[in-house]
């Protein structure tokens, strides 16, 4: 078990640290064998997620151009708030259809209204793909059959007949594994950091505000907040920055294997060695961070101006960080300033605020709780901004 960020940095980047534990329940997932990107390793891993990256990229991740799509679910999500209508909302689940959507509409070119009656059974299926064996692998067969000429699935298919390197394993089962890996590492972690975002927000109101203010000053009043409004908002990057490291919604990375003896800080860790990173207990380290149990957007604030830190990891670190962290701290930023900027987050009337508690299991979840969002303004969003 690794509990210090420096030295999970420095294990993490070596190659000999790449493994995963190869587990029978595993396999279980991806059709008996090791497929896909999150729990797959070796060669097989390398070749998939090259491949996957390749191709995402070619769809817009890691550059503006998803933006676009991340807007049309942050527009959704505003005026499904805004229907609402001051009532009280549960908050468990209520991001997760906009936040689907994102990766659906990527993969599949279609996105999922909250009524939808499919909805039910895929979320369930993710969540049955993140905790037991196949979960949405049952499901993707059924909702991209007919689509498999949309996006992605269209160019991994296209790139299997046209490559050269060999990379014929590429087939059904191993899109099939890829794609369950890219719903369930986005999706779950998304819409869980978001309800901890609203618990963190309705806790401490005076920081949201605070974000509020700085909203209004450079954002201004009837749009959405958007990408290119980032770099001059270090105060609400600081707001997301400690509701990752204060929820710190994954309490363990992935496991990793050590694929040959490993020498580090003078001690050596043998081959098939599992390797755990708690980044909970570095996320609140009591010798790194100020008053860790504390929240205080202010730790990630220097001169006025937001500064990352080494020492938050919520998408890992070292050669096998989450590929997909672009497009989720994009996602994260939008979602979670639009909130701040057109609502503020109440208790119901007659109800005793929430506590902060954990449900912990593959992601630590808030307890359950309801809230409701009060419109800062009368104005309509406009989509476009």
């Amino acid at each position: 078990m690794i509990f210090d960020a420096d030295l999970a940095r420095e294990i993490l980047s070596k190659n000999e640290s790449t493994g995963r534990p190869h587990l029978e329940i595993l396999k279980m997932r991806t059709f008996g064998e090791l497929r896909g990107i999150l729990f797959n390793d070796g060669a097989s891993w390398q070749r998939q997620r090259r491949f996957a990256l390749h191709h995402l990229r070619d769809l817009g991740m890691g550059r503006s151009t998803l933006e676009g799509i991340v807007q049309r679910e942050v527009t959704d999500l505003v005026q499904r708030l805004r229907d609402t209508a001051g009532r009280p909302v549960a908050v468990d689940h209520f991001f997760n259809v906009n936040v689907l959507n994102v990766p659906w509409e990527i993969v599949a070119g279609i996105r999922f209204q909250p009524d939808d009656p499919r909805l039910p059974v895929i979320l369930r299926s993710l969540s049955d793909a993140s905790s037991r064996s196949t979960g949405l692998l049952n499901l993707i067969p059924v909702l991209l059959g007919p689509q498999l000429g949309a996006p992605i699935a269209h160019k991994l298919y296209s790139g299997v007949r046209r490559n050269r390197d060999g990379l014929v394993e590429i087939l059904k089962l191993t899109l099939y594994s890829v794609l369950m890996d890219l719903f369930t590492a986005s999706t779950g972690t998304n819409s869980v950091t978001l309800e901890w975002a609203v618990l963190l927000l309705l806790l401490h109101p005076e920081c949201g505000r605070r974000a509020r203010q700085e909203l209004n000053s450079v954002v201004g009043p009837g749009r959405l907040v958007t990408l290119e409004d980032r770099a001059r908002l270090p105060y609400t990057q600081a707001l997301l920055a400690e509701v990752l490291r204060r929820s710190s919604t994954l309490a363990l990375a992935v496991p990793h294997r050590a694929e040959a003896d490993i020498t580090v800080a003078g001690y050596r860790i043998p081959k098939d060695s599992r390797l755990l990173v708690n980044l909970y207990a570095i996320h609140h380290d009591p010798e790194y961070w100020v008053d860790p149990l504390e929240f205080r957007p202010d730790r990630f604030l220097h001169d006025g101006q937001y500064r990352p830190d080494k020492h938050l990891m919520p998408f890992g670190v070292g050669k096998r960080v989450c590929m997909g962290e672009s497009l989720a701290r994009m996602e994260q930023f939008l979602f979670l300033a639009n909130i701040v900027h057109h609502f503020e987050v109440l208790t119901p009337a007659g109800e005793k605020a929430p506590r902060f508690d954990y449900i912990c299991g593959t992601r630590n979840s808030p307890a359950p709780f309801r809230v409701v969002f009060r419109p800062t303004d009368a104005q309509a969003v406009n989509e476009s901004g």
